[in-house]
This record gives C-alpha cells, sequence and structure tokens, in this order.
C-alpha cells in the first residue's frame, strides 16, 4: 500500500526506485545544482531518462540543466507552468511537494532544510494513472537545448497578489516580439499532402497503432492528413521545432490549415529507403493562443505567398519550408504597388511612425499615383486611427489629413509594428 513520507525519507526513497528502475519518467518542476547526482540519475536501467521540469520559472540552475542537456541517456523537455514533483520508474513512484534541488530533497548525508511530504507506491501497485498523466505532459512538453538554457532569463519571483496576464496570441506577439518566434522554432510549412510517397502511407498505416492510441488515430485521420512527415535524404527537422502547416490543392490552388505539429518521438520508423517521423498535434504555439481568424489571417498570407512565387516547390517538394518570423517578413507577401513606393517616402513614414505615442500597430499607405509622397494611415493599440497628408512632411513630422481618407479601399498595409 502506499506510503506516507516526509522530509530526509524522501530522498531516500527517490534513490531507491531510480537505482536499477526502467523507463525512469520524472515530471518535477526546478532543479538545483547536482540533483541528477544526488537521486543517482545514472544508476537508472533502459536507455533514456525522460525529464520534463520548467526553466522559465528562474527557479531551475542553468548549470545543471546544462549537464542534464548534455548527458546522452537524458531527454530533457520543458513544459511552461509545470509544478509537479513526480519520480516515476519501474520500481514504484514518489509523488510529493520536493523539488530535485537541496531545499527539496535535503543534503547528501540526510539533512534536511524544507519541511515536505511525499507518497511513495511500490512496483506491484497500480500506477496507469499515473504512467498516462506523465504521458500526456511529455506530449504537450517541447524539447530543452543547450542553446535555449543558456538564454534563459533569471526571472524575480512574481509577488504573492500578482494578477495573472491575459494569454497572448501568435499574432499579437508576431507584432511586438517577432524574434520569439526564431527564438522557440517556430516554423510554417505548405505542401501538397497528396505528394507524400505510398511507400510512407503503408508504413504509416503498418506502425501508428503502435504509437497512437485508437481515439487518438481517429480524431488526427478525420480532423487532418496523417500526422507524419516524410523524411526525405537531406531535409531535417530538430526535435524542438513546432510546425504550422497548410496543405495545399494542386488542382484548385486552395489552402487549408493542417494543424500544429511537433515531433512524438526522434527515431524515425523506417522500412528500406523510407523514413517517417510521428508527429503530435497541438492547439496553441507554445503558450500562444492561436484563434481562427489568426489562423485565416495566417492562410491569406500563404495563399498571397504562394501566388507570388509561382507556387515553386524547393528541392524537398515543399511549397513552403522556413521560420514563421522570416515568412511574415518576405518581401513576397507584399501588395505590387508597394514597389513603387519611394524609399525616402517609406522611411520618413516608418519614422515618423515610429516616434508616436502611443505606440502604432501598423501602418497603410494609400495607393494612387506613383507612391512618391502618399497619404497614410497609423493604426494605434488604444486610439483611433489617425490619417495623415504625405506632402505635408517638414522637420520630421507630417499633418494629419483634413477629412482624412475617403476610400479605405485604396490602403494597402505597409508594416506591422
Amino acid at each position: 500500500m502506499p506510503k506516507f513520507l516526509k522530509d530526509g525519507e524522501i530522498l531516500k526513497a527517490v534513490k531507491e526506485i531510480i537505482d536499477g528502475g526502467n523507463k525512469c519518467r520524472l515530471a518535477v518542476a526546478y532543479w538545483g545544482w547536482g540533483a541528477a547526482e544526488k537521486i543517482g540519475i545514472g544508476k537508472a536501467k533502459g536507455p533514456r531518462v525522460d525529464i520534463i521540469c520548467d526553466p522559465w520559472s528562474g527557479a531551475c540552475n542553468k548549470e545543471q540543466l546544462l549537464a542534464l542537456a548534455k548527458n546522452p541517456k537524458v531527454r530533457l523537455r520543458h513544459l511552461r507552468d509545470l509544478h509537479a514533483k513526480v519520480y516515476l520508474t519501474s520500481k514504484g513512484a514518489v509523488i510529493g511537494s520536493a523539488n530535485a534541488s537541496t531545499k527539496g530533497l535535503g543534503k547528501s548525508d540526510g539533512q534536511t532544510i524544507n519541511h515536505e511530504a511525499a507518497i511513495k507506491f511500490g512496483a506491484n501497485e497500480d500506477r496507469k494513472d499515473l504512467s498516462d498523466w506523465f504521458e500526456s505532459k511529455w506530449k504537450l512538453a517541447r524539447r530543452l537545448t543547450e542553446k535555449q538554457i543558456v538564454k534563459l532569463p533569471v526571472l524575480p519571483k512574481p509577488p504573492v497578489a500578482s494578477i495573472k496576464q491575459p494569454q497572448r496570441t501568435v499574432m499579437e506577439v508576431m507584432g511586438t516580439d517577432r524574434d520569439w518566434f526564431r527564438q522557440n522554432r517556430v516554423r510554417l510549412m505548405a505542401y501538397d499532402p497528396d505528394e507524400a510517397s505510398d511507400a510512407a502511407v503503408a508504413l504509416y498505416k503498418k506502425t501508428a497503432d503502435e504509437v497512437y492510441d485508437p481515439a487518438t488515430r481517429k480524431e488526427y485521420e478525420d480532423n487532418y492528413y496523417y500526422p507524419i512527415f516524410e523524411a526525405v535524404p537531406g531535409w531535417k527537422i530538430d526535435p524542438s521545432d513546432i510546425v504550422i502547416c497548410f496543405a495545399f490543392d494542386g488542382k484548385t490552388k486552395e489552402v487549408e490549415f493542417d494543424g500544429i505539429w511537433t515531433l512524438k518521438d526522434e527515431d524515425p520508423r523506417v522500412e528500406g529507403t523510407t523514413k517517417i517521423l510521428f508527429l503530435d498535434g497541438h492547439t496553441a504555439v507554445e503558450d500562444l493562443k492561436f484563434p481562427r481568424s489568426e489562423i485565416a489571417a495566417l492562410r491569406a498570407k500563404v495563399k498571397r505567398y504562394l501566388k507570388a512565387n509561382n507556387y515553386k516547390e524547393d528541392r524537398y517538394g515543399d511549397l513552403i519550408d522556413m521560420n514563421l518570423a522570416d515568412f511574415w517578413e518576405s518581401p513576397l507577401l507584399d501588395d505590387p504597388w508597394l514597389r513603387k513606393l519611394d524609399p525616402m517616402a517609406k522611411r520618413r513614414i516608418l519614422n515618423f511612425a515610429a516616434k508616436q505615442m502611443p505606440k502604432v500597430e501598423s501602418i497603410f499607405v494609400g495607393k494612387i499615383g506613383e507612391g512618391q509622397q502618399p497619404n497614410f494611415r497609423l493604426h494605434f493599440k488604444s486610439e483611433p486611427p489617425k490619417d495623415y497628408n504625405g506632402k505635408t512632411f517638414k522637420s520630421g513630422k507630417f499633418d494629419e489629413l483634413k477629412g482624412g481618407i475617403k476610400n479605405p479601399k485604396n490602403l494597402v498595409e505597409l508594416r506591422q509594428s
């Protein structure tokens, strides 16, 4: 039966289940220096030790995380707002309040610091619900790389009465912090799903039941194309990549959203020369919401890009495969009229917009004439938009346009944020 543990008993129990235990899985929010050695990760049996942590809290020791990331036996993932302390192996489980730190587990000599409590389950006790819980969090978590760890901020602890900020969306962050998508490896792909090889589809059907439960497989197949990437020679994907996908119909030239995906497993299924990688589906991009309205807006941009690029495929057969931020900044997304826009006029408008308070969210210019001194409109975050007379530039400023821009249909977007 489950056993209650307190203070220094917790470290002893954790070491016991890890020593010689298979399928070592640890969902522990915070890791202090030397914790991995203290609990004896090196004594775990099996090819891998799976660890989920929350480095974004600022409570993890960077050097310890780097040591874990460099350990070939460890698969390290991060999950924002994880607060669990779960130690699970084939020999049992320990669930409690103690992080993998000196304060949580105590010193190696058994001396405790925090007042901690936990429950230990033995090898013969049913732990299926716990195993299922870990796997569900593993799917949500993303790979934590050495590069990400080095850049981790040291965050101050929030005040006790702090107010939780509303969840941001993909487009909001695209407007304010475009490099976030580069740092978090958010990738955009567009492809013709009918170009998947028959061998890849056959291998998926042969092996999918080994990877997905029947309900998950049915959900994926009912709503998307097959949840796999075919790994053709030379094409690469990083385990930490988050891929936003769109499916292209070569006959109708239509584009449909095809999900947000990450690798389910780093090891491909292989048969002959065919390799496939299984995927996990998501409804958000890390902690960013991606509402239908934003999906529709991105879909429209994808359609515009494909048409401007004459539906060209790269050497791997993909129509788009790039970081989302790079895609957003592609000149192929610009309205053709913007090529007429005088560089000096453009620079003046951008410099003027950058100095405005409150902050400008987007800039639209009138597409009439030759683009030498166009009227333009600024959209602000907390005020109504304002229209300006492009012919009145003096001392770094423009005058507001009397009466405003009469026909908004003649406006074309120049820049967001």
